[in-house]
């Protein structure tokens, strides 16, 4: 194998002597040539392991930084800010090279641009030491189409630091969305590290055209519209709130698909939605097969790209300054204006604000006339919106009996027009408190700092204790013949009720056993002769996973976590994977075997996942 690899560094005598010598040379050559990129040759060693695959313009790639034979624990990775990818670092692992043992470090690399590209640096240091390493790949770029287009718009393009953009993304298509096998759509200001992006509250992934769509790693709800003109539309908002001021500009917007041709040349041209939401699969960058036909089409869509200013706030804050731009409109609302004193009562909190899914709720605990008046509960539950108003539900207890009202909450924010901090003050609501007729250990307090005590005397004549005297004892009769019926009057009612108890227990654990997840499953299977459904319904009531987001690569990350077997996680990707092309390609006739390979899989993750928590998940 390795014959002529250096004839012309030896003689033929030195060959003769040493046949081994020239073979042991150019294996420990091709080692060094072979080898993961490396920041040191001995003691500690940071090694960069990446996938022998093609890069491609879009798609997310996982490389491995290892570190081995580390100085000391506790060190952290460094990335260099890069322009030309999408970083996203996951938890460290621990790993072992050989004898050595180490730390990974799992990081995402999405290239934003094609070509020969220098990856991030990555460095770590030790306290008299760092090692940095870096390779160059090659990344292809998908065929630019004219079937696709992309078009985004943003509510503003100046803001101060504080205020929030609307963004609405629309993806117009002449494919046919049954051909496409998988679809990824990256937006810069997304991924930036600069935004924090919130959810619309008008989000509904009910509706009938709902679709979900794969967004920078996360998964997004949008609507699909046919257009009059041909094609669909497919439309969805997202805000994102910028948290450093300063000028930013943000590379286009891609999305890139892979094309199904033989589904694009068989496909009927009319979308009809599916019965839920669609998932495409994000791994869709298959490779040629051994003919080196293609099994799919890759393409790429670019909008524009786009510049935000963010302006700092001017100096004077306030030190109760909220946070807050712009003037907002709050109101308290009661359920009732009559309360008892140490009684829960629950207070609505109704805002109005331009920017009104960003807005900070405001904390009574900071309100001095609220700290002294009431015990604050926190928040109870998910905000609500109706008709432009958010809803926020909080708690109070009030203390004294001479609370007359609500005190205004005072908001300060910063007002835009005229360039001033100013006070919002809501308008007072008024109660009446009652007094509790429960008794209370406790101090009072009063307004003026007057301290009523409640102190505790002592009564010699309180609790009277028992006399056990000779007397008491003499007087009580001595154990005749009747005891045995007595002993058995006394242990007969608790033989009866433990007998009750337990065929109330045995009645329980069946009807138990028939509420459980698999069992609700398998009826609702062999019933309805939906696996999808079905499947959804098995984990949203056992794992909590909603049905909007079953999907591979959801499924697998959530059973990973629950430390499932990889075999059975991997059976259940596949039969998820086939069952979705099989629907997608239009054979959606349902047969005992598909239903019988769905239940056998699920009654295994079923023993798997263990116990089963009572009320958990949903109802059937």
């Amino acid at each position: 194998m390795f014959s002529g690899c250096f004839s012309g560094g030896f003689s033929g005598q030195v060959s003769q002597a040493f046949p081994m010598t020239r073979c042991i040379i150019a294996l420990l050559f091709c080692c060094v040539v072979s080898s993961p990129v490396m920041g040191s040759a001995a003691g500690w060693q940071l090694v960069l392991e990446k996938p022998e695959g093609e890069w491609w313009q879009g798609q997310p790639v996982e490389v491995l930084l290892v570190s081995l034979a580390p100085p000391h624990s506790g060190m952290t990775l460094t990335i260099a800010e890069t322009e030309r990818f999408i970083v996203l670092q996951r938890p460290a692992v621990s790993v072992k090279r050989g004898e050595l043992k180490g730390t990974g470090y799992p990081v995402q690399l999405t290239p934003l641009n094609s070509g020969r590209l220098a990856l991030p640096e990555f460095s770590m240091k030790s306290h008299d030491d760092k090692r940095s390493v870096s390779a160059d790949v090659q990344v292809k770029a998908p065929e630019l189409t004219d079937e696709m287009s992309l078009d985004i718009t943003r509510s503003r393009g100046r803001i101060y630091l504080g205020q929030s953009i609307r963004l609405g993304f629309e993806w117009v298509t002449t494919v046919p969305l049954q051909a496409l096998k998988a679809v990824n759509i990256l937006i810069p200001e997304l991924a930036s590290p600069v935004n924090r992006n919130i959810a619309p509250h008008n989000v509904n992934s009910q509706d009938e055209n709902s679709i979900g769509l794969p967004v920078g790693g996360q998964r997004i709800m949008a609507d699909w519209r046919h257009r009059p003109e041909g094609g669909v539309s497919i439309h969805f908002e997202i805000i994102i709130q910028p948290q450093q001021t300063g000028t930013f500009h943000f590379d286009p917007p891609m999305l890139l698909a892979s094309i199904d041709p033989e589904v694009m040349e068989f496909s009927p041209q009319v979308f009809r939605g599916m019965p839920y939401p669609a998932h495409f699969d994000n791994n869709f960058f298959d490779q040629d097969d051994a003919a080196g036909v293609k099994r799919s089409q890759r393409v790429i869509a670019l909008g524009k790209p786009y510049s935000l200013v963010v302006d700092a706030l001017p100096p004077g804050q306030p030190e109760h300054f909220s946070g807050v731009v712009g003037r907002p409109d709050i109101s308290l609302a009661i359920d009732s204006t009559e309360v008892g004193q140490g009684e829960r009562m629950n207070v609505s909190v109704r805002i109005r604000h331009p920017d009104l899914e960003a807005f900070p709720i405001p904390d009574l605990k900071a309100q001095a006339a609220y700290r002294q008046a009431f015990d604050i509960g926190s928040k109870t539950s998910h905000s609500s919106y109706r008709e432009g108003v958010r809803y926020e539900a909080q708690y109070l207890t009030p203390k004294l009996t001479e609370i007359s009202e609500l005190p205004p909450v005072v908001v300060n924010y910063f007002d835009p027009i005229s360039g001033f901090y100013r006070d919002y003050l809501t308008e007072p609501v008024p109660i009446k408190v009652t007094p509790s007729r429960q008794f209370s250990l406790t101090d009072t307090n009063l307004t003026d700092g007057i301290v009523l005590k409640n102190p505790v005397k002592l009564d010699s004549s309180g609790i009277w204790e028992h006399a056990w005297g000779e007397l008491v004892l003499s007087e009580s009769d001595p154990v005749t013949d009747w005891s045995y019926l007595l002993y058995l009057l006394l242990c007969l009612p608790p033989l009866v009720a433990g007998i009750y108890l337990a065929r109330h227990w045995w009645r329980c654990r069946e009807e138990k056993r028939g509420r459980g997840s698999f069992a609700v499953f398998a009826r609702h299977l062999w019933k309805h002769r939906d696996p999808y459904q079905s499947l959804g319904l098995y984990l949203n009531r056992r794992l909590g996973l909603p049905p909007s987001k079953l999907a591979k690569d959801e499924l697998r990350l959530l059973l990973q976590k629950q430390q499932v077997d990889k075999v059975l996680v991997e059976k259940l990707c596949q039969w998820l994977s086939q069952y979705q092309a099989q629907f997608q390609s239009g054979h959606r006739e349902i047969n005992d075997p598909l239903l019988t390979a769905l239940a056998g899989l699920v009654k295994s993750l079923d023993r798997a996942l263990g116990h089963e928590k009572p009320g958990k998940g949903v109802t059937e």
